[in-house]
C-alpha cells in the first residue's frame, strides 16, 4: 500500500535568492492568469512549467544534503496557491503552527513544499460511522398520455422546470436538451407572476448563475416594427449566412473547450450587451438557433433580463434549425411596454 508524504524544504539566504527570478516569473504568471480569458490556458501552463522548476530545484537541494527538511501533515503550505514561501504573511495557519517553519520565513530564508503521492507505508483506517449513501434511483418517464406525444428528454426538461418553479432547490440540468424543447420548455415557465430563481448546473459539474422563472407576461403576438435576423452563434451552418444579417455570439471565443458554466456566464455578458445596444429601436429579432445548451440558457437569461428592466423594448422569435436550411419558428418573446 501506498500513503502520500509531504516535505518541507528550507532554503538559506543565498539559495533563496537563486530562485527569485523564477519566484518573480511565476508571481506576473498567475496575475496575468486572473485576467485571462475563460478558456486560455497558456499563463496556466507557464506558471506549472515553472512551479516544477521551482519544486526540482528544492529536491535536489535536499537529496545533496544542501538543504535541510521536515515532515509536514498540513493540506498546504501557503496561503496564496503556491508550494514555496519567502514571507510569514504567506504561511498557512498549519505552517505557521510549526515554530522551525516560522523562524526559518522570519529569518529571511524560504520554504518549498514537496508531496510524494507514492511513498511505501500504511494508511489508517477511520472506522465508518454512518452507513454510505445510497445511490439515488434512475429516472424513467412517467406513465400515461404525456409520455406517448413526447420524447423523454422533453418530459424530463419539463419536470425540472415545474419543480424549480414550484420553489425547488434542484437545479436544471440543460445538457443534452433538443434545442427547440430547451428554449419553448423556458419560455413556458418564464411567464407569470410569481419570480422564482433556478439553479442551472451541467454534465461537467460546473453551476451558472440562476435562470429567473415566473417573472413575465409573455405575449404571443410580435409588436410591429423592423425585424433583424440573427444567428445565435456564427459559423454554425454556412447556409445560414444568406438568410441572417448577422450574428450574436462569435464560434470562435464561444466555443472554445472550458467549463460549461464559464461559456454560459460569457454567453450571458455578450448576449446583454448586444440586447442593451438594440433596445428601444422598435425591433424584433429573429433569432436561428442551432442548439448549444450554455449559449442558449445565457442568452435567454440575458433576454429575461433585459425585459424586465424595460418591458417591450426589444422582442426575439426563436428559429429552430431542422434540416439543410429550413427553420421552424418558434413562440415570440415579448412583453408589452
Amino acid at each position: 500500500m501506498t500513503i502520500e508524504r509531504a516535505t518541507i524544504v528550507l532554503l538559506d539566504q543565498e539559495q533563496w535568492q537563486v530562485l527569485e527570478p523564477l519566484v518573480t516569473r511565476a508571481e506576473i504568471a498567475m496575475r496575468r492568469l486572473a485576467k485571462a480569458l475563460p478558456g486560455d490556458r497558456r499563463e496556466a501552463v507557464k506558471f506549472e512549467q515553472i512551479a516544477d522548476q521551482i519544486e526540482r530545484f528544492g529536491r535536489q537541494l535536499a537529496e545533496r544534503g544542501d538543504a535541510a527538511k521536515v515532515a509536514f501533515k498540513g493540506s498546504r503550505i501557503s496561503t496564496t496557491g503556491t508550494t514555496w514561501v519567502a514571507s510569514p504573511r504567506e504561511l498557512s495557519r498549519s505552517a505557521a503552527a510549526q515554530q522551525r517553519l516560522r523562524a526559518h520565513v522570519l529569518a529571511g530564508g524560504g520554504l518549498i513544499e514537496l508531496r510524494d503521492p507514492l511513498v511505501p507505508g500504511k494508511t489508517r483506517l477511520t472506522p465508518v460511522e454512518t452507513p454510505p449513501i445510497a445511490p439515488a434511483e434512475v429516472w424513467r418517464p412517467p406513465k400515461g398520455h404525456l409520455a406517448k406525444r413526447l420524447p423523454a428528454h422533453a418530459i424530463l426538461w419539463d419536470t425540472q422546470l415545474a419543480r424549480a418553479a414550484g420553489g425547488s432547490r434542484d437545479p436544471l440540468i440543460p445538457s443534452n436538451i433538443s434545442n427547440r424543447v430547451l428554449t419553448e420548455g423556458l419560455r413556458y415557465y418564464v411567464d407569470g407572476n410569481q419570480p422564482q430563481m433556478a439553479r442551472v448546473a451541467y454534465h461537467d459539474g460546473s453551476e451558472a448563475r440562476p435562470f429567473p422563472l415566473r417573472c413575465l407576461r409573455l405575449e404571443r403576438q410580435l409588436p410591429k416594427g423592423r425585424t433583424l435576423r440573427l444567428a445565435l452563434i456564427s459559423m454554425r451552418h454556412n447556409e445560414m449566412d444568406d438568410t441572417v444579417d448577422g450574428c450574436v455570439l462569435g464560434n470562435r471565443l464561444i466555443s472554445r473547450v472550458r467549463p460549461a458554466a464559464e461559456t454560459d456566464e460569457l454567453a450571458y455578458t455578450l448576449s446583454q450587451s448586444r440586447l442593451q445596444a438594440l433596445a428601444g429601436k422598435n425591433l424584433t429579432i429573429e433569432l436561428y438557433q442551432t442548439g448549444f445548451q450554455p449559449a442558449v440558457i445565457g442568452f435567454y437569461r440575458a433576454l429575461v433580463d433585459q425585459l424586465q428592466a424595460a418591458p417591450g423594448s426589444i422582442a426575439v422569435r426563436p428559429r429552430f434549425h431542422e434540416h439543410a436550411d429550413s427553420y421552424r419558428p418558434g413562440l415570440p418573446w415579448a412583453v408589452k411596454p
